[in-house]
């Protein structure tokens, strides 16, 4: 799992993906918010599995809750 942003609209997103042998993650997406195509080459240092509670905990997400009336 990936979590990266877009540059042009600074929309978050979760994307699947883990670095390489040589500990480089890719990643390709287009952002949902303005369309813009993007692309990423990350070093990773560690994994994060040991720390995914601690890293979910953190996360945050809004939705809008729409009635039907």
């Amino acid at each position: 799992m990936l979590i990266v942003q877009c540059e042009m609209c600074e929309e978050v997103q979760v994307i699947p993906g883990r670095p390489d042998e040589d500990g480089v993650a890719r990643a390709r997406w287009v952002c949902r918010r303005c369309g813009t195509s993007q692309v990423a080459v990350m070093a990773v240092s560690s994994d994060g599995r040991s720390d995914l509670r601690k890293i979910v905990r953190g996360l945050c997400f809004a939705c809008e809750v729409v009635s039907e009336e």
